[in-house]
C-alpha cells in the first residue's frame, strides 16, 4: 500500500522525492487507503509533470481508482487539460467504458463543457463516436447539461446531434428544456427534426413550454413546428401554458 508520504511527494509534485521512494521498492501503480494510485494522486491534484514523469516510468494510464475511473477520466472531469493530454500521448484513451454509466473519454470530456477537451479527446484514439450505458452519445450528453461550446466542438468532431438516449431524448429536447435558443439554432442546422418525440411523445416545442422557455417555443415555431401534438397521455403543450399562466405561452399555443 502506499504511504502517505509517497501520495504527498505526487500531490505537490516532489518528483525527486517520488523517485526516491519508487527506489527504496514502493509499486508505481501500489495504491492508498482510498484505492488511488500516484498517477490518479497526481491527475487530481494537477501536476502535470508527475504524471509525465510516472507515465514515462511506466504507470499503468488506464488503472481504475475506486470509483472505476481511470486516470484520463479523472483529468477530464477536474478539467486538467495538460495531464490529460500527457495521458492521451501515453495511450490513455484507449481505456474501456468506464463507471456505472459506461462512459468513454469524450462523454466525460462532453460533461465538463469544455471545447478545448472535447477538442484534445478527439485528436486521441478513442472513440467519440461511441454510446454510454443509457445510450446517449457525447453531444447528448453536452446539451444535457447545457454545453453549447462543448456541442460546436463535437460537432466538429462528426458527432451526431440526432441519436436518441434510451427514452428517445435527442439533444434538441435539452435545448427547449434549458431554454438555450441559440443551441436549437444550432441543431437545427446540422439537422435535427424539431418534431422528434420522446417515449412520453413529448416534441421539442412541447418541452419549452412545459419548462416556461417562451423565446425557444417562439424560435421552435418559427422554424416550422406543429404546436398542437400532444404528449403520451393525451396533453397539449396549451395545459402546460395555462399551468404556467404564461399569456405568451398561451398565445403560441393557440396559434
Amino acid at each position: 500500500m502506499l504511504s502517505s508520504e509517497a501520495v504527498d511527494a505526487a500531490i505537490l509534485g516532489d518528483i525527486a522525492k517520488v523517485s526516491c521512494l519508487l527506489a527504496q521498492g514502493i509499486s508505481i501503480d501500489a495504491r492508498d487507503s482510498n484505492g488511488n494510485s500516484l498517477l490518479q494522486c497526481a491527475v487530481v491534484h494537477d501536476q502535470a509533470s508527475v504524471v509525465e514523469w510516472l507515465l514515462g516510468q511506466g504507470s499503468n494510464p488506464c488503472a481504475l481508482d475506486s470509483d472505476g475511473l481511470s486516470p484520463l477520466s479523472n483529468a477530464i472531469r477536474y478539467g486538467r487539460y495538460c495531464c490529460a493530454k500527457a495521458l492521451i500521448e501515453h495511450r490513455g484513451d484507449l481505456c474501456g467504458p468506464e463507471s456505472d454509466k459506461g462512459y468513454l473519454p469524450i462523454h466525460w470530456a462532453a460533461a465538463n463543457g469544455s471545447a478545448e477537451i472535447c477538442q484534445l479527446v478527439g485528436r486521441g484514439k478513442s472513440d467519440v463516436h461511441g454510446v454510454a450505458a443509457t445510450h446517449e452519445n457525447a453531444a447528448n450528453i453536452a446539451a444535457s447539461y447545457g454545453h453549447i461550446d462543448a456541442l460546436r466542438a463535437l460537432i466538429g468532431l462528426g458527432v451526431s446531434v440526432v441519436v436518441p438516449d434510451d427514452e428517445a431524448v435527442q439533444p434538441i429536447h435539452w435545448a427547449a428544456q434549458h431554454g438555450l435558443t441559440a443551441m436549437v439554432d444550432l441543431l437545427v442546422e446540422q439537422g435535427a427534426n424539431i418534431e422528434a418525440q420522446t417515449d412520453l411523445r413529448r416534441t421539442p416545442f412541447y418541452v419549452a413550454v412545459l419548462n416556461g422557455n417562451v423565446e425557444t417555443a417562439r424560435r421552435l415555431k418559427e422554424l416550422g413546428c406543429r404546436v398542437k401534438v400532444a404528449d403520451v397521455e393525451g396533453v397539449l403543450p396549451e395545459f402546460w401554458a395555462r399551468v404556467h399562466k404564461h399569456r405568451e405561452l398561451e398565445e403560441l399555443c393557440a396559434m
